[in-house]
């Protein structure tokens, strides 16, 4: 993961048959089922990349996901950009982007707004994880 912040996750992941980079963002309804959130508690997709796929997501919390799938390699440098700010056009809510750097140059992930308060990026932290067990 690159880049996490309050209500929010930005990274990179390998499975076993892909490797993809994901932006999502929860809602600040607390459920893990994205049936549960309320209609005024929803994030909603502003605008996407092209080749981005979009879906709801649930079991640890619930929101909206944003991913491609691209074949990153190790060794290779990317760069993650993220950027939330109060919105303008939704008074009381904030637009999260975000924007991944390939050796070809920036794509638009997507932006997403999300209910429950203007506010800046907050509680930035990162971390690495392995889903591989040996």
């Amino acid at each position: 993961m690159a880049n996490g912040f309050k209500g929010g996750y930005f990274g990179m992941q390998v499975h076993p048959t892909n490797r993809k980079v994901l932006f999502s963002i929860w809602s600040p309804f607390k459920t893990d089922i994205p049936s549960e959130v309320p209609e005024d508690k929803k994030v909603k997709l502003l605008r996407k990349g092209e080749g981005v796929l979009i879906k709801d997501f649930g079991g640890e919390g619930s929101g909206g996901q944003s991913k491609i799938i691209y074949p990153w390699v190790a060794e290779t440098t990317y760069g993650f950009l993220t950027k939330a700010e109060p919105s303008s056009n939704f008074p009381g809510q904030t637009e999260y982007t975000a924007w991944f750097k390939t050796p070809e140059g920036w794509r638009l992930i997507a932006s997403w707004l999300r209910p429950g308060g203007a506010q800046y990026l907050t509680g930035l932290y990162s971390f690495a994880e392995n889903f591989l067990h040996y």
